[in-house]
């Protein structure tokens, strides 16, 4: 093989690692949900061209009451556990140059004073209250990218991009 072959082959294999490296770029992204300025649910996660999640709260289980009819005619009070996500949760995803979120925060609030309540002779479906909110946003995957976007109509979303191949 002569030079020119060689260095042809060395030239074809450094565009492919190239590309590879491209193609597999990932991002760390620092993020904080502000109410009136104020920071009330921040976090950091890796970001890459897999889809993936990241989530803070907790997931309990909530009282709720219902009502069966029996076969005599009489109705039965019941209950049951329902179980809920309360916090914040973000899916991501890289697709080309777009970094692309799925930000949705959720609140319950319980009924479990309600249920208790009720006198034995009476039924009522109650149900916890669930609270959320998602908003959809695209931003492009640049190193040191910073935005802050509307987070329903109180709150802000605050993102800062930074890619870990150029550290």
């Amino acid at each position: 093989m002569n030079n020119s072959m060689k260095h042809l082959m060395i030239f074809l294999c450094l565009m492919t690692l190239s590309i590879t490296a491209f193609a597999n770029e990932r991002f760390v992204i620092k993020f904080q949900l502000l109410e009136n300025k104020k920071k009330i649910e921040f976090g950091s996660t890796f970001v890459t061209s897999k889809s993936n999640t990241w989530k803070k709260g907790y997931k309990r289980s909530y009282l709720k009451s219902s009502c069966a009819k029996l076969d005599s005619g009489k109705v039965e009070k019941r209950i049951s556990a329902d179980n809920r996500f309360a916090g914040l949760f973000i899916a991501h995803q890289v697709v080309n140059d777009t970094l692309e979120l799925i930000v949705t925060r959720s609140r319950v609030t319980s009924k479990f004073s309600e249920i208790r309540a009720l006198p034995k002779n009476k039924c009522k479906a109650i149900s916890p209250i669930i609270h959320s909110h998602t908003e959809n946003y695209s931003f492009s995957a640049t190193h040191g990218n910073e935005a802050t976007v509307p987070f329903g109509t109180k709150m802000e979303f605050y993102i800062k991009i930074q890619s870990l191949n150029k550290m």
